[in-house]
């Protein structure tokens, strides 16, 4: 049910939104030179991190070019959601849990035009880091982090609760 309403809220949302086209358009026309087998940073500058465009020349090879963009990005708000939830709910209970991930998908529609396509896989791989690294799983957690800097490049800021967390537990391995 939360999946179907984030997608028709999205789908009214972004159908016309401004904000949805300038830097869509700009991950496109890299993803495009990606698929056209030309040099991306070379053939065509843009300044965001590889993955954002390997992913989105993804998206465009399973359809055509814009148009999964929306489910796509609902799909991962949905996901970041179920993570909130799942954390809040081991943390705090089953009402907080729900309300968190609530909120976290309510938020997301309302930012949605202002952030497109990078900060939600970005969330995503940031929030499997922290219940990685919860789980005491500090390699997979510095994997995730990693992947989540390669869509955006402020998230490699999460190295620095991640290691106070490994300082607080003892964990010396790595």
């Amino acid at each position: 049910v939360a999946a179907i309403i984030a997608y028709l809220i999205l789908t009214l949302h972004l159908a016309d939104s401004p904000w949805a086209s300038f830097d869509a358009a700009r991950f496109h026309s890299m993803a495009e030179a990606i698929i056209a087998g030309l040099a991306p940073y070379v053939d065509y500058v843009d300044p965001k991190p590889p993955l954002l465009y390997f992913a989105v020349a993804l998206m465009d090879l399973i359809a055509p070019a814009g148009s999964i963009d929306i489910p796509v990005m609902a799909g991962l708000n949905v996901a970041s959601a179920l993570l909130i939830w799942r954390i809040g709910r081991e943390d705090y209970g089953s009402a907080a849990g729900y309300f968190s991930g609530l909120l976290f998908l309510v938020a997301s529609v309302f930012v949605q035009g202002y952030f497109l396509f990078a900060e939600q896989f970005g969330v995503l791989f940031l929030l499997c880091a922290y219940i990685s690294a919860r789980k005491s799983n500090y390699a997979l957690a510095g994997l995730f982090v990693g992947l989540a800097v390669g869509f955006k490049q402020y998230a490699a800021l999460a190295l620095i609760p991640l290691l106070y967390l490994m300082h607080a537990r003892g964990e010396r391995r790595y």
